[in-house]
């Protein structure tokens, strides 16, 4: 229904022709995708439920960084819309609050902006908004749009869990690694 999620990746042409109770391999599309968002949103609280246990087993005052906050609250309606069927493309924006506010707060630009990249091209391929003549090209089609959504997701998640899964270099060591030194 307008979002270029999850399933777009798996199925051609317009998403709301597939009925969501067909079944792969017994299971139908709908719950398939629900046990999905339920283990992605079980994984995205998992530091701040492992926080609130600490807490009290250690009863020790409960300790959530505000970052892992946003970065979880950003999460949580992306894995919604990502995975769940029967989604439009308004299902993201709680998102976006959370999203941002983490972008701005930590100067680290670059998800928020695959992010709303991801957002513009659904919203743009579906509204044709600016009349363009190029929306059967690469950067509106549904799985590109798909990929920066999934893009998102896992460098939020590689966030929230303080990069252990990719080893990404802050933007000032790669430029200062590509210059060239003057002797």
């Amino acid at each position: 229904m307008n979002a270029y999620n999850f399933w777009s990746i798996f199925f051609k042409g317009n998403l709301m022709l597939i009925p969501d109770n067909q079944k792969f391999m017994g299971i139908t599309y709908n719950k398939i995708g629900l046990i999905l968002f339920l283990i992605t949103f079980s994984i995205a609280l998992f530091p701040l439920i492992k926080t609130v246990f600490k807490s009290i087993k250690t009863t020790l005052p409960l300790a959530i960084s505000i970052e892992k906050l946003l970065i979880t609250g950003a999460l949580i309606p992306l894995l919604f819309f990502y995975f769940n069927t029967q989604m439009h493309e308004r299902y993201s924006h709680p998102a976006f609050i959370f999203l941002i506010t983490y972008c701005i707060l930590e100067k680290k630009p670059f998800i928020g902006l695959i992010a709303s990249l991801a957002y513009f091209l659904n919203l743009e391929d579906v509204l044709h908004y600016f009349q363009l003549s190029h929306y059967g090209t690469l950067i509106f089609s549904y799985k590109f749009v798909s990929f920066l959504y999934l893009i998102s997701i896992i460098l939020l998640f590689n966030e929230l869990f303080e990069n252990r899964f990719l080893k990404l270099k802050k933007m000032s060591e790669i430029v200062s690694a590509c210059t060239i030194k003057k002797n």
